[in-house]
């Protein structure tokens, strides 16, 4: 039901800037990792960039992210043989009962 990098991959979809944003907070790190000198740190830049882009995966990133748990509750479900239909309804409960501010059951039994 979704992988951890999903709300920034989503975000870098949606938001062109949110790459520029990437970029620049990984900056230093690439210098550092070819073994040459790492770039004196710009800590305010980098707070800056790194504010700008939770922003962004907040508006972007999480819809996206809740959508794509929410359809793939629903195909497991949908799914899922008759026998094991409830096990698996349970099931898919159980991971979106921990959404908070949704009625995210009724949003699996529209997509089922």
């Amino acid at each position: 039901m979704g992988i951890p990098s999903f709300p920034l991959l989503a975000t870098l979809r949606a938001e062109p800037k949110a790459r520029g944003l990437l970029e620049a907070l990984w900056r230093p790190h690439r210098a550092a990792s070819k073994g040459s000198e790492p770039e004196p740190p710009d800590h305010g830049s980098r707070d800056d960039a790194y504010a700008e882009l939770v922003a962004l995966v907040k508006v972007h990133g999480i819809p996206a992210t809740v959508d794509k748990v929410m359809e793939d509750a629903a195909l497991v479900v949908r799914e899922a043989p008759g026998h094991a239909k409830p096990s698996m309804r349970q099931y898919a409960y159980s991971m979106v009962d921990r959404l908070r501010g949704l009625d995210a059951r009724a949003r699996i039994e529209a997509h089922i």
